[in-house]
């Protein structure tokens, strides 16, 4: 969980979703949500499936996590 990274390295808010199990899981319906409930929580609506051990990253603005990406992949 990545929600308050130093200003030279700000991929905004995200989160990684990983399954250890051995059955894939589906995600639809989850929401993500932290303790203050005046913020906005997130619903995952669509049919999303996680195959056993695969992951995925659930991000606020995917195009500053795209940007830290390449930068570390250099």
């Amino acid at each position: 969980i990545m929600y308050n990274a130093d200003k030279d390295t700000d991929t905004k808010d995200w989160i990684e979703l990983y399954n250890a199990g051995t059955k894939e899981v589906n995600l639809k319906g989850w929401s993500i949500i932290d303790e203050d409930l005046s913020h906005e929580s997130f619903i995952i609506e669509e049919d999303y499936v996680i195959q056993p051990d695969e992951y995925v990253i659930l991000t606020k603005e995917k195009s500053e996590f795209e940007k830290f990406k390449k930068l570390s992949q250099n």
